[in-house]
């Protein structure tokens, strides 16, 4: 459908709706969300935690694990298989889960959800992972307080919004595609019209002339007219021999 070439799933979305549906989605869930492209680029986001933005994904080791997680999560989806609530022995006893935006075969985009807990946090554990990667202790603790608690049973239910939320935007992505590319195909096909019209009208003017041409150079005296009988020329020859000329005849 669309030869190959990658697809900006950005342009095939209304980016506005978009937003408004994932801040919705985290008013009423409480969980942060996002849709980013293969490219890494944020389309859309809502209730992002600081435990992820300020300390996780900043951090070079914890990033790299987070992304790979993430990335495995994804495939999950590509290959037909449930998303998980969470990918268990996580590093950062946090939970994530995400789902592919497949269009026209396509993987563009993916669903993001997570930075939640299953249970109230070990604030021991935390104050570890504080030491072991260099956060700031008290900004890190406060910022996992700040993460919502989410059952893992509620969390496995959100998981499948999410799931059936990338296969809408797939199908409403497809729909944008096929819209664009019909609209690109008229666009190609009126200018093949337009050229087709205009060498025609090129020939016809050609045609035209070469034909006064001919009948002015005859001897014998010789007129045309229009599909209407009004005369549109007449040859030299004519005017000797009768005495008017185009202008002088009578219509």
């Amino acid at each position: 459908m669309n030869d190959g070439m990658r697809i900006n799933f950005a342009e095939m979305v209304d980016v506005a709706k978009l937003q408004s549906l994932l801040d919705s989605l985290h008013q009423v869930t409480g969980i942060a969300n996002a849709v980013i492209d293969m490219e890494g680029v944020v389309i859309a986001h809502a209730g992002w935690q600081d435990a992820c933005t300020q300390f996780h994904r900043v951090n070079p080791e914890t990033g790299t694990q987070r992304c790979q997680r993430w990335q495995a999560m994804a495939e999950l989806g590509l290959l037909g298989l449930p998303f998980p609530a969470d990918m268990g022995g996580s590093e950062h006893g946090l939970v994530d889960s995400a789902a592919p935006i497949i269009v026209a075969g396509q993987h563009v985009a993916n669903v993001f959800t997570g930075q939640v807990l299953g249970a109230p946090p070990d604030l021991e554990f935390f104050r570890a992972q504080a030491k072991r990667f260099g956060y700031d202790e008290n900004a890190y603790l406060a910022a996992i307080k700040r993460v919502p608690v989410i059952p893992r049973e509620r969390m496995a239910a959100i998981t499948r919004v999410y799931a059936e939320l990338a296969t809408t935007l797939a199908a409403n992505g497809l729909d944008r595609l096929r819209q664009r590319e019909a609209a690109e195909e008229l666009r190609h096909l009126n200018e093949s019209l337009e050229t087709r019209v205009q060498a025609r009208t090129v020939e016809l003017i050609d045609s035209e002339t070469r034909l006064r041409a001919i009948i002015e150079a005859s001897p014998i005296p010789l007129l045309l007219d229009n599909d209407r009988g009004k005369i549109t020329f007449l040859n030299s020859a004519f005017t000797r021999n009768f005495g008017y000329t185009l202008q002088e005849i009578p219509t």
